[in-house]
């Protein structure tokens, strides 16, 4: 059934107020709620005053999704980078990570990632930009938790 394909949407957007840590949390812990409730997966990563999301999930359900993220105050000049039907997760273990880039020790600032979407998005002779995204959210993540323990 065609309305059952996995599609995966990244997006950038400023936000209106800066980001706490409780603030991202409360993001991560409202939306995996969601997510979990309507088969989408995803991660957020937070820096410099911006988002870049990725989500997982049907052509409806994102579309749903973006469409009220869109619409959230703490969102401005929400953009989508890329929404392409896909045939597997890349985030299937996360219905909400969440990265807040400016309180870990990132070797890739969040505009360089930026710029990697929007160069290579449509190049097929580069990697899959969403598997890079989750490979340095990975590995990002990772090293963040072995610092706060």
């Amino acid at each position: 059934m065609v309305s059952d394909q996995l599609f995966q949407l990244v997006y950038v957007s400023r936000c209106s107020v800066p980001m706490s840590d409780e603030a991202l949390h409360a993001i991560q812990m409202d939306a995996a709620q969601r997510n979990r409730e309507a088969g989408v997966t995803g991660v957020l990563l937070y820096g410099h005053g911006s988002f870049l999301q990725l989500l997982e999930g049907t052509k409806a359900k994102l579309k749903q999704i973006f469409g009220r993220i869109a619409l959230d105050e703490r969102h401005q000049h929400c953009s989508v980078l890329y929404f392409k039907p896909t045939h597997e997760r890349s985030a299937g273990s996360w219905s909400m990570g969440v990265l807040h880039l400016d309180s870990s020790r990132s070797p890739i600032p969040l505009d360089q990632m930026l710029r990697y979407f929007s160069e290579h998005a449509e190049d097929p002779t580069f990697p899959d930009p969403v598997a890079s995204l989750i490979y340095h959210f990975e590995k990002l993540t990772s090293e963040t938790e072995t610092e706060a323990a």
